[in-house]
């Protein structure tokens, strides 16, 4: 899809080394930056993505449901044309 281009960096587990809730993930990501995390706005989808982001002290945008809508669309799941 050529996302990757779109993104300054990609932070994974595999950088820090653990898992969310703790917000370790995200604090990696704003040092990337080169930003101070509360300047910083994370997207997520699970409970313990948000719990992580706030720990950060970012603010956090739930995306769940624009997901769950959007991608039985998107993939044609949804009956509709694609």
């Amino acid at each position: 899809m050529g996302l990757l281009d779109l993104f300054d960096g990609v932070v994974t587990f595999d950088d820090v080394g653990v898992a969310k809730p703790r917000p370790d993930l995200f604090l990696q990501a704003a040092r990337c930056l080169a930003l101070p995390a509360p300047r910083c706005l994370a997207f997520e989808d699970s409970p313990q993505g948000i719990e992580a982001g706030r720990r950060a002290g970012m603010t956090v945008v739930d995306v769940a449901h624009v997901l769950s809508v959007a991608l039985p669309v998107a993939t044609g799941l949804a009956g509709y044309p694609r």
